[in-house]
């Protein structure tokens, strides 16, 4: 509608045409009036008490006579019966028929056209709640606005149309305290719990942490021991973004609470969240996994699809630290699938993330390209704001393939391109968890000293324990940093971090990492000639790899293994391991497609390494060495 302060030339127009009209065509367009600038002659009819027939021919009447009216196609109602739709000629026909409504006639006149509306489309249609909210929030019924405005909000989100879904809340929240008082809290704090999810999933990690804490507050002072419990799981999972320390002491928080509710499926819903995000930020602990179990099993057997949507993206996690990587792109497949059920924009982007992670470890990296693309459109559908965090999902997920496809200075780019942008009060965050990936490519273009400046910035701020750093980049990072310390030939600092990545791996197992510090620990002593050590490391990386599916580390284990059996002048054995090498090479090609320039990097790298081993080899022993034509014929 336009601004009531019509001109007057415009209104004294309009209302010499009204004055032509008879006074049943005059009562018609008012009641039409307060419906909308579109209508339909059921609706219309219902609200009059006429019959539709005598509703369309009076509309029909004014469309052939130029005035007013226009028709706007047709609609078929439940049983069949096909009526007319029609709309105003412009919008200050609407507002000049509406203001001559009196203020309780309109009340009125809204709060019937709601009722009108109920008993057309029956039961709670998605479809038309919206409308429905606003006739009840002009008719003041606010009971049935709240409850509409809670609809549209969920219909909105289906869509991730999140901006509009929190419009909706905020109109909602604003009714409150008009509700019966009985109502009130309760009404208010699921309405908040609601606003926080639409938040997180616009980014606004800051307002969902508002709500939450106003949620907190009004469930302490409702004395519900269940909504307190539920404002802190809640408030755990977005502090995962703001604040380490916090995030876990909130979840020990709800676990404590919890133990005083005679509830299993929520004490295990909250044992869940407090084992999965000490996992997150921690070590592996026996006992944070067996609650993330648990709460997994209770959340499929609930069969509730919210409840089992809360748990997904941490079992994925779970998944991951322990290898399964199959699993876990598996779970991250139905969390998505859930995700799009229930409108969650923040989950479906996370599971988005988390999927990208199963895939580039598991060596499917051209379904990791699809993922990462969906990923950014998932972002750009639900997010305004591009500094926000949540651009980590797609950015470092390509970042860190390129990392492992040793294209290095594609990695390097796509880092830059993140950490060079004005990242407002998230650019520690994501600095953060680019610094290992970052560190990486720098080492594989030989910028050591840039490399080591990554990593410890990487260490020092892992220290700060309110800093939310995700446990899975300290694999890479210490990766980096031992294989950066033994190119400088500093090996008791690449010892220590060798050491180190064994150390966080060895629990779960997190196989990959676990492979590849037993090969960092040869390399090393490869490195001292204590080839008998060396040999000890590769046997232990080879049984890892043989018996998990890890392509990650095998070819770099299986490369090893033949550095080191041509540095004993095993040519045999050295030939085996080149062989299995190039397959698992030829694996992680297949993977993508032939156009894809990761394959031409990946393919050179391995190539130039093993002519740079061989030529290492001649100068050390001069060994027997085979030709460099069998690599290409393998390759």
């Amino acid at each position: 509608m336009v601004d009531k302060a019509l001109p007057d030339t415009i209104r004294r127009v309009i209302e010499r045409e009204i004055e032509r009209l008879s006074a049943d065509e005059q009562r018609v367009l008012d009641v039409a009036s307060a419906i909308g600038s579109h209508f339909s002659a059921r609706l219309l009819g219902a609200v009059l008490n006429m019959g539709i027939a005598e509703v369309e021919h009076c509309c029909e009447a004014l469309v052939r006579r130029g005035q007013i009216l226009l028709p706007d196609g047709m609609e078929q109602g439940s049983q069949g019966d096909v009526v007319g739709l029609y709309a105003f000629r412009h919008a200050l026909y609407v507002e000049v028929f509406y203001q001559r409504l009196a203020q309780g006639q309109a009340v009125r006149l809204h709060l019937c056209i709601g009722e009108c509306l109920e008993k057309l489309h029956g039961k709670p249609d998605l479809k038309h709640a919206a409308e429905l909210a606003l006739h009840f929030e002009k008719g003041w019924d606010w009971n049935r606005a709240v409850r509409y405005l809670t609809l549209s909000a969920a219909n909105a989100a289906q869509r991730f149309a999140n901006r509009q879904a929190y419009h909706y809340l905020v109109r909602a929240l604003g009714m409150v305290d008009r509700l019966p008082a009985a109502q009130q809290l309760e009404t208010h704090m699921e309405l908040l719990k609601q606003s926080s999810a639409i938040r997180r999933s616009m980014g606004d990690m800051a307002g969902a942490k508002a709500d939450l804490e106003d949620m907190l507050a009004a469930a302490k002072v409702s004395g519900s021991i269940r909504a307190e419990i539920l404002a802190l799981v809640e408030l755990s999972r977005v502090l995962v973004w703001l604040d380490r320390s916090q995030c876990l002491e909130l979840a020990k928080q709800a676990v404590a609470r919890s133990k005083d509710l005679d509830d299993r499926i929520l004490q295990s819903v909250v044992n869940g969240m407090w084992g999965g995000l000490n996992l997150l930020f921690g070590k592996w602990r026996a006992d944070y996994a067996s609650a993330c179990d648990d709460a997994m099993n209770v959340a499929r057997a609930s069969a509730s699809p919210v409840l089992l949507h809360s748990r997904l993206t941490q079992q994925i996690y779970i998944e991951m630290l322990g290898s399964r990587y199959r699993n876990a792109w598996a779970t991250a497949d139905e969390a998505l699938a859930l995700s799009r059920t229930l409108g969650d924009g923040y989950m479906f982007m996370v599971g988005h993330y988390y999927c990208g992670l199963a895939l580039l470890h598991l060596g499917e990296w051209g379904k990791l390209r699809l993922v990462a693309d969906e990923s950014r459109r998932a972002f750009e559908c639900n997010c305004d704001d591009a500094t926000l965090p949540l651009r980590l999902h797609c950015q470092i997920m390509i970042a860190w393939l390129h990392v492992e496809a040793c294209d290095f200075a594609g990695a390097k780019a796509y880092c830059e391109e993140a950490l060079l942008e004005k990242l407002g009060p998230w650019a520690t965050f994501i600095s953060v968890h680019f610094s290992a990936i970052y560190g990486r490519a720098l080492l594989g273009l030989g910028d050591h000293s840039g490399a080591i400046r990554y990593f410890e910035a990487f260490f020092q701020a892992e220290e700060n324990e309110s800093l939310p750093i995700a446990r899975n980049y300290c694999f890479p990072a210490c990766l980096g940093a031992g294989e950066t310390w033994l190119a400088q030939g500093q090996l008791s600092k690449a010892r220590y971090h060798a050491q180190r990545l064994h150390d966080l791996s060895v629990e779960a197992p997190e196989r990959t990492y676990l492979a590849l510090s037993h090969r960092l620990f040869a390399e090393i002593a490869m490195e001292e000639k204590a080839l008998e050590e060396a040999g000890s490391q590769i046997l232990e990386a080879l049984g890892i790899i043989e018996n998990a599916e890890v392509p990650l580390a095998a070819w770099r284990v299986y490369a090893s293994a033949e550095k080191l059996h041509r540095l004993q002048g095993e040519a045999s054995s050295a030939n085996h391991y080149e062989i299995k090498k190039l397959n698992a090479v030829d694996k992680l090609l297949g993977s993508l497609q032939g156009a894809d320039t990761l394959c031409e990097h990946l393919t050179n790298f391995v190539r130039v390494n093993a002519a740079r081993g061989m030529t290492d080899l001649q100068t050390q022993t001069n060994p027997v060495i085979p030709s460099t034509d069998m690599f290409c014929d393998a390759a």
